[in-house]
């Protein structure tokens, strides 16, 4: 997987979500001095829950290419059953369309609550800001779903190979990397059990929320690489 794929998909889900915040201020300009019992009214009969769903529509449909389009790059998944696959998928996107249900609910409570109290526009964005998802959370948010993804494929496929078959961690080598990831990437080769064994769940959760890496099958090829990763570590150590 190409490391700024999930990266770009995850910028659009975030951009989506903006398009949801200034669609809330709108509303709650529209409902500003208006009576409270009229704020309600207004509120059920836009159903807010189900038109910020709507404007993330698209962005659900490409989060589902985008698994899609994950999946294609993992070269071999013959070993997993499409069903299992399209489950898997399912399971990913349901949590981020709950997510997003549940900051509607908050945001719609935030409007019913404050539209009639006379506080300022800016005063309301902050408020918003605080109960919804700032822009750099939605991104995360769809980034760690995209990664975990392609993390559980891996980990489904694994399970069928040989047990003394060697993994190495892969990913960017920059100045991000979180030192649980620094870890792994000096580790080396390992087994799936030695994997578990000194870093338990790394192989679907890799470093922890919105991580960027992910073990593969090591190749020849990754010898060159790891002398690369030593380079960076001596580096950093310099």
């Amino acid at each position: 997987m190409p490391a700024d794929y999930a990266d770009k998909m995850a910028a659009q889900f975030a951009t989506a979500w903006e398009q949801v915040n200034r669609r809330v201020i709108n509303i709650f300009i529209e409902l500003q001095g208006e009576p409270w019992s009229e704020v309600l009214e207004e509120l059920a009969d836009i159903d807010l829950r189900g038109h910020i769903h709507g404007l993330m529509g698209g962005s659900y449909d490409m989060l589902e290419d985008a698994y899609g389009q994950m999946l294609a790059r993992i070269t071999k998944h013959g070993e997993v059953s499409e069903e299992v696959l399209q489950a898997l998928m399912s399971i990913h996107k349901d949590v981020i369309v709950g997510q997003v249900g549940a900051k509607a609910a908050q945001i719609q409570e935030l409007l019913a609550r404050h539209a009639t109290t006379g506080i300022s526009k800016v005063e309301f964005v902050k408020l918003l800001e605080e109960s919804g998802l700032k822009r750099y959370q939605a991104e995360a948010l769809a980034n760690d779903s995209l990664r975990k993804y392609d993390r559980k494929v891996r980990e489904l496929m694994a399970q069928s190979d040989d047990p003394e078959k060697l993994y190495i961690y892969s990913g960017p080598i920059d100045g991000r990397v979180r030192p649980l990831c620094r870890e792994m990437l000096e580790a080396g080769p390992l087994t799936q059990k030695e994997i578990e064994q000194n870093f338990p769940g790394a192989f679907v959760n890799g470093g922890g929320f919105n991580c960027r890496h992910h073990f593969e099958p090591y190749q020849l090829a990754d010898q060159y690489r790891e002398k690369e990763i030593k380079k960076m570590m001596e580096g950093k150590a310099a």
